[in-house]
């Protein structure tokens, strides 16, 4: 199958745009649209949107799942406020049905001419990289959605304080986040449920282990960020110092004890851009990282590497292709370690721009392990978007993402905007 989408990227590169003229008729109406509600200062929008994931390889409902989502926000010359809630109903093959609401984001923005300040519960993603960004560090990952594509991930927005502070050459950003924000503990049922977590939790139902869940740190994190603009070059160099996303398992006898460990990180990024393409780079440290190679997690030196190339071409298609590797050093290891890979897609558009097909794929070539997406959107009108797609999942079950090689699935889904 791997082979297929791979083949299809290839054909999406040799392809010349589709001329739309027969259809020009046929989808020029859509549907109606609804007037935002909007005043000078303030409006309202959203969306609802219908998601359904079918196993391929067990035959059955991965999950099914509608969303509301609705966002607010005003502002004036001085302040800005933004706000925005989802509602969820989820049937997923363990849980069932599970219908939750919460509030996404919600911050203030003081907008002055040299300083903004920004505070509340908040989105913030830093890095250049697209696919594989070593300095995505502040946002958790959501345990529920680990893979919202073959190339990213899902986060889940924090509350935080950003002072950004613009200069005339250089911007300076400080990022300080009260208490520290981790990934959850998935729960037992979890598609995405890593198989050694997954082997603790039935050895625990079967009494033969205990586990200590821990709580969240209560320690409070640290972002910094310099960047500026020299000629078609931007140059960003970025500290945090906090703890890392991932919790460890520390083992004591037949007792488990769940922990997330400090963690800090220093990054150096570029971006070059051209008429119509980007060359992206960069080079991040996490010293004395702690890695779970044993029973007890140990500190190591840990370095990531990303270099990246996007462009567009013939105005409708587009190519971002990316090179990553990481590599872990420690006196206690028997060698120091690498991991590289390759991380890519490939899109095209027809039909006036209103068709979207492609492949996103990440691939490990030290494990051979990874993840392709055959994927299709069709935008109908202004307001309704119509998706599908395959989602491949391949590897060792040892391997980075061949533990989760029996999560394959088709999708597809609606969302209607307003």
């Amino acid at each position: 199958m791997i082979k297929v989408l791979y083949s299809f990227a290839a054909l999406l590169l040799l392809s010349g745009s589709v001329s739309a003229e027969p259809f020009d008729d046929f989808f020029s109406d859509g549907f109606p649209v609804m007037e935002t509600a909007e005043q000078k200062n303030f409006s309202v929008s959203g969306y609802l949107e219908e998601t359904y994931r079918h196993y391929t390889v067990e035959s059955e409902a991965l999950q099914n799942r509608q969303k509301l989502f609705m966002e607010q926000q005003y502002k004036t010359e001085l302040i800005r406020e933004y706000a925005s809630v989802i509602l969820e109903n989820d049937f997923e093959k363990e849980y069932g049905h599970k219908l939750t609401g919460r509030l996404d984001e919600a911050y203030l923005t003081l907008d002055t001419r040299r300083l903004d300040v920004i505070a509340g519960k908040k989105m913030l993603r830093w890095g250049t990289g697209d696919g594989i960004n070593p300095l995505d560090l502040i946002n958790p990952r959501d345990p529920d959605n680990l893979f919202s594509t073959a190339r990213s991930d899902s986060r889940e927005a924090i509350l935080l304080t950003d002072f950004i502070y613009t200069a005339d050459r250089l911007t300076f950003e400080l990022v300080l986040i009260p208490r520290a924000e981790v990934m959850s503990l998935p729960e037992y049922g979890n598609p995405w449920l890593d198989p050694s977590l997954k082997a603790m939790y039935e050895a625990k139902a079967a009494g033969l282990i205990d586990i200590n869940y821990d709580d969240k740190p209560d320690g409070a994190e640290a972002a910094m960020r310099v960047y500026g603009t020299f000629g078609s070059v931007d140059l960003g160099l970025i500290y945090f110092t906090g703890y890392d996303d991932s919790p460890f398992y520390k083992r004591a006898g037949n007792i488990y004890t769940v922990e997330y460990k400090p963690m800090t990180a220093l990054d150096i990024n570029f971006a070059a851009g051209f008429e119509k393409s980007t060359l992206r780079g960069e080079l991040s440290v996490k010293p004395g990282k702690y890695v779970q190679q044993t029973d007890i997690p140990e500190k190591h030196d840990y370095y990531e590497w990303v270099l990246g190339y996007d462009i567009n071409f013939r105005n409708t298609g587009y190519l971002n292709f990316q090179l990553f590797g990481t590599y872990l050093k420690g006196d206690d290891l028997p060698s120091d370690r690498e991991t590289r890979g390759v991380s890519f897609e490939i899109s095209e558009k027809y039909f006036q721009d209103d068709l979207k097909t492609g492949i996103r794929s990440t691939v490990y070539f030290t494990d051979n392990s990874g993840a392709a997406e055959l994927f299709f959107s069709y935008k109908y009108g202004d307001n309704l978007e119509l998706t599908a797609g395959y989602m491949d999942i391949f590897g060792q079950v040892e391997d980075i993402y061949g533990r989760y090689n029996e999560n394959d699935f088709v999708y597809v889904g609606m969302k209607y905007s307003f």
